[in-house]
């Protein structure tokens, strides 16, 4: 998980400072946040090694260095799915 973050930090870090045509840049993470290690066999860090452990979305968000960063939320995709559905039953 750190590893992603650090990977976000740097794309954000090249599309402000690089490019220079960002002025803002929002994150939304399709994958919950893991908050807790798993100990039934899956290779998943410590607690401490667990960014969303130790840090809320404002302290994520400056960490990266975005102005906004969110997890979406599962019901975000049931309600997407279900809207697409109605649309392709129509």
């Amino acid at each position: 998980m750190l590893q992603m973050f650090i990977t976000l930090w740097l794309v954000v870090n090249l599309m402000m400072t690089g490019s220079g045509i960002c002025v803002q840049v929002h994150i939304r993470v399709a994958s919950p946040p893991l908050r807790y290690p798993c100990y039934m066999g899956i290779n998943i860090p410590t607690h401490d090694e667990l960014i969303a452990n130790r840090l809320d979305l404002q302290q994520l968000a400056e960490y990266i260095g975005t102005k906004l960063f969110f997890f979406a939320h599962v019901v975000t995709y049931i309600n997407i799915c279900l809207a697409g559905l109605l649309i392709f039953i129509k």
